[in-house]
């Protein structure tokens, strides 16, 4: 029986700021590069938040407090998703997994106050490991004292369901509130 949840944050719980900053720069076409550059050095911890913004500032000719403030400027938590994560708290433990720059989740989740949503947090950047490595699903079952075989993996990044998936868990793409509501009902769980 499912008694545990593991969701991402950035484009479930709360638009991808960083994402919506590229796409409005026109930068979208350049994301694959700036990922082996930049966000996945950000992401395990390696580049700090201020290099990885001055490095953003490179790319985009602004400077690296225009990008940070721009980019902060794009934080929109979705109060559906919110909404559901709240009815599941009473009868399951729900964890957070997310692949994050030093300090930057755990800002939003205090500014929204939205630190009581999760029973446990796991940040890359925390941890040193990114999703999709096994080793960083792991450390966040460690975290919730869970199987695989009990846990339900929500993200809307695709590619890392396979890692999840032959590890044990059921898992969900996410795409909006509406499909998950949906995907939790074709399971059982009301919501």
């Amino acid at each position: 029986m499912q008694k545990f949840f593991l969701f991402d944050f950035f484009g479930v719980l709360c638009d991808d700021p960083h994402l919506i900053w590229l796409r409005d720069k026109g930068l979208l076409g350049q994301v694959e590069d700036l990922i082996k550059k930049y966000y996945q050095y950000s992401d395990v911890g390696t580049m700090s938040s201020q290099e990885l913004y001055a490095h953003l500032a490179e790319v985009s000719g602004m400077t690296a407090a225009e990008v940070e403030s721009e980019v902060k400027g794009n934080i929109r938590i979705d109060s559906e998703v919110e909404e559901i994560i709240r009815s599941l708290k009473p009868f399951y433990t729900v964890g957070l997994c997310s692949n994050a720059q030093q300090g930057f989740v755990e800002e939003i989740l205090k500014d929204h106050s939205l630190i009581d949503l999760f029973d446990t947090t796991v940040i890359s950047s925390r941890v040193g490991l990114r999703k999709p490595d096994k080793e960083i699903f792991l450390h966040a079952l460690s975290m919730l004292g869970a199987k695989p075989s009990e846990t339900i993996f929500i993200d809307d990044n695709e590619s890392y369901l396979p890692t999840a998936i032959e590890m044990g868990f059921s898992a969900f793409v996410f795409s909006s509130a509406q499909q998950l509501r949906e995907d939790l009902h074709s399971i059982g769980i009301k919501v």
